[in-house]
């Protein structure tokens, strides 16, 4: 019996890895299951004034509902081009899209701390959409703070549910082969190969395994695509 298996729990499983790793199945890191990416939110894209005025208008719209109840908030996806006509302050929002383009703000980022420190005043409703984009806020702002907390709001990643399971079912094997590895142990045993394809067979056979990877590769793909879609419907995702 090696001496590790009364060491700690990281040596005791490093110590049946090694000993049985061609038992064990491969840990479902994300090399075996990749996560959903999603990016960091967008700059301003193109080259017209009006596009961009668009873009801060979709980012808005769809930013608010994350901090407040927004009831007759028309949708971020129902929005075109006709639309800005409504905005009252339309020539302002002009104004500030350009230094929004210059500085390069993410607008999305821009909605969302403003809606922040908006709540932090303990106020219900929605800050306006003159407010949120105001020229004297954007100037009047710590843009050396600001690359910091654009990346707090960066690119983030997502486990779908089947590559969870895979892992909590990992887990929980690599805890129950420990622990019978310690009771061997304390009974002068060596921990056996039949002992640990009994409990693989248990907790994550074979079929299961493959299955889960299957299931959560298929998942993957899909919610890549949906994020993908939201995205160029310019939703808040962060």
């Amino acid at each position: 019996m090696t001496a590790t298996l009364a060491g700690s729990a990281t040596d005791v499983w490093t110590e049946i890895v090694v000993r049985f790793g061609d038992v064990l199945p491969a840990y479902p890191s994300t090399t075996v299951v990749p996560t959903v990416r999603i990016p960091a939110p967008a700059l301003l894209t193109g080259d017209d004034p009006a596009e961009w005025c668009l873009q801060l208008l979709v980012a808005y719209h769809a930013t608010m509902p994350h901090f407040f109840d927004c009831y007759g908030l028309r949708p971020y996806n129902d929005l075109r081009m006709r639309h800005l006509y409504a905005v009252k302050t339309l020539a302002a929002l002009q104004r500030s899209a350009l230094f929004i383009r210059q500085q390069k703000i993410r607008p999305h980022v821009w909605c969302a701390m403003s809606a922040s420190t908006w709540r932090m005043s303990a106020r219900a409703h929605r800050p306006s959409l003159a407010w949120v984009y105001g020229w004297k806020r954007l100037h009047s702002f710590d843009w050396l703070y600001a690359p910091s907390e654009q990346a707090v709001r960066g690119q983030r990643i997502q486990f779908v549910k089947p590559h969870l399971t895979l892992m909590r079912r990992y887990e929980r094997m690599r805890v129950l082969l420990i622990a019978r590895a310690r009771k061997r142990k304390r009974k002068g045993l060596q921990l056996e190969r039949s002992d640990v394809q009994e409990v693989v067979d248990a907790v994550l056979p074979d079929q299961l395994y493959r299955g889960l990877i299957k299931e959560a590769r298929r998942a993957v793909r899909t919610q890549q695509a949906n994020v993908a879609e939201a995205l160029e419907q310019g939703a808040y995702l962060w």
